[in-house]
């Protein structure tokens, strides 16, 4: 059968619109391909890649820049973990990222935003380290009738977000005491810390506070030594325990012992830890300094202050204020102006602490600044 010019240019037609489809096809397969590598790549953890070694070991973390978050005296127990990391000597053993977190604990509605915030920052600089967040069991409860607190569907919100966006680990705890009120703060202790025998060790940052190198601070968690508790000394009574910045190596003796020294006498964490674990040199975090940066401490700077050498020499910074009532408020502006520091590189740093905070409440939570009215 003989096919007619009109069929074959048919034919013809299709043919070519079949082959041209097929080629668009192709092509659109490759470049998806192409864009999930890159997404692939982009949400990774950033592992520091490990160093030449003859070794077979395989080393997880590489040394990082010096930084008050981890110091860089060769002679500190953590230098010494690390020099046999990059020796890559086989009583170095890997590091298992799941077994290490930052924690946050939360006893209040107004707690849960900053806790949230700062697992944003880590998320985005992509810290390897699990994170967990710590809540009261009893808003996990359902109730039936009447909610009395009228911020618990918001704090929901707010960890289901968490959860989702940041991976972050939701765990409720319980009171340190049985039968303690569950509805009042003061009933929750850090020392529920110790509870999370599931982890080698957690690092718990006070908020409200702004992260500048997560990776130093994973340094930290991987290197630090293998000790119950370490921690910075108080600002306000030199000699005793900081709660700003501590690491902990979680473990069921010692909730059980915390919680004996709670029952016999009410302790504030601060004081609660300090009789359980005295201050001393060798259980102090940080081997460069002292106490955790304050945004209050910029305004010591003089006009030859440093900001490049801050930021690169910083790793996690709190936002406190004795001026000020805390970030999270809505202060009148010629308080914040009166509260800025003096030299100019030390502002730029303070403002931009200041206004990334309130645009991550907004950004994060979906809040923003509380009036100063509410208590």
């Amino acid at each position: 059968m003989l096919l007619t010019s009109a069929q074959v240019s048919v034919f013809a037609s299709s043919g070519v619109v079949f082959v041209f489809t097929l080629m668009l096809f192709f092509s659109g397969y490759v470049i998806q391909q192409r864009t999930v590598s890159s997404l692939q790549e982009a949400i990774r953890p950033r592992t520091p890649a490990p160093p030449p070694s003859i070794s077979p070991q395989e080393i997880l973390v590489e040394p990082l820049p010096a930084s008050r978050a981890f110091g860089g005296a060769l002679g500190s127990p953590g230098q010494k973990v690390l020099k046999l990391y990059k020796s890559g000597s086989p009583e170095a053993n890997p590091i298992d990222w799941k077994k290490l977190a930052h924690v946050q604990l939360v006893r209040d509605h107004d707690e849960v935003c900053s806790a949230i915030m700062l697992f944003a920052e880590l998320h985005a600089q992509k810290s390897p380290a699990k994170k967990v967040l710590m809540f009261p069991k009893v808003w996990a409860t359902e109730e039936r009738g009447e909610i009395l607190d009228p911020y618990l569907e918001s704090s929901k919100r707010l960890m289901r977000a968490a959860a989702r966006r940041y991976q972050v680990v939701l765990r409720p705890m319980t009171t340190l005491l049985d039968g303690a009120d569950d509805s009042n703060r003061s009933s929750y202790s850090l020392a529920s810390l110790f509870a999370l025998t599931e982890y080698d060790r957690v690092m718990y940052l006070q908020p409200p506070g702004h992260v500048l190198n997560a990776a130093a601070m994973a340094s930290i968690l991987a290197f630090s030594p293998r000790t119950p508790l370490m921690s910075l000394q108080s600002r306000e009574v030199p000699g005793k325990r900081s709660i700003e910045m501590l690491l902990i190596s979680p473990s069921t003796f010692y909730i059980r012992q915390l919680s004996k020294t709670l029952s016999k006498q009410a302790n504030v964490d601060a004081d609660l830890l300090q009789a359980s674990f005295p201050y001393t040199q060798d259980s102090h975090l940080l081997a460069n300094t002292v106490f955790l940066p304050h945004t209050s401490d910029l305004r010591a700077a003089s006009e030859t202050f440093n900001a490049t050498e801050f930021l690169d020499t910083t790793s996690y910074i709190r936002i406190v204020d004795s001026e000020l009532i805390g970030p999270q408020f809505d202060v009148p502006y010629s308080d914040r102006v009166a509260a800025r520091p003096k030299a100019a590189d030390a502002e730029a740093i303070w403002s931009r602490i200041y206004d990334g905070f309130r645009l991550g409440r907004m950004s994060i939570c979906g809040l923003d600044l509380e009036p100063l009215g509410r208590e």
